[in-house]
């Protein structure tokens, strides 16, 4: 599996609402950063992966999109590690999934906000509020995260106080 050396992570829903919004999200920020911080995503099904093929299109960012294979639980959490940024704006699961697993290996997440996410991840990411503007303003956030150097710093130590409790050794292996 092959890597760019910086990237934006997607570990999310593969439904087509999902994925648009995703790249609803992605168009706004790519002309920016899509070059050098290219989106990969993971963990998408083969129905995902034809339905975020077609919208990359659609949305005229499939230069600047990768997806990676379905990788096994050490391998992913690799690739989290080496992530800049995790990009979830939808709801999250019941468990917290993609988010809480950046929490705990201290990557910055840029994430919906709902009640469910403020409750996960407290201080430890840049949330956005559901509504009309959701695409820009998580774009912006995005942006915000990749190009502000402090603010991903500040993320990523508030998500390792937030996970001081969570084994990161365990969940890498």
């Amino acid at each position: 599996m092959e890597l760019p050396e910086t990237f934006v992570l997607y570990h999310g829903s593969d439904q087509e609402f999902w994925l648009r919004r995703l790249l609803a999200v992605w168009s706004w920020a790519a002309g920016s950063i899509g070059l050098n911080y290219p989106l990969v995503l993971a963990g998408l099904s083969e129905a995902g992966r034809r339905t975020l093929s077609n919208l990359a299109e659609e949305f005229g960012v499939k230069e600047s999109v990768q997806v990676l294979p379905l990788l096994p639980l050490r391998e992913l959490a690799a690739v989290y590690l080496r992530c800049a940024c995790l990009l979830h704006p939808a709801p999250l699961s019941p468990w917290g999934d993609a988010v809480a697993a950046a929490l705990a290996l201290a990557r910055p997440v840029v994430a919906l906000e709902t009640t469910q996410s403020a409750a996960v991840v407290g201080p430890a990411a840049y949330l956005v509020p559901e509504g009309e503007q959701v695409a820009r303003l998580t774009g912006a956030a995005l942006l915000t995260v990749i190009v502000e150097e402090n603010v991903a710093a500040s993320l990523s130590q508030a998500a390792q106080k937030r996970s001081q409790t969570w084994k990161q050794e365990e969940f890498a292996q």
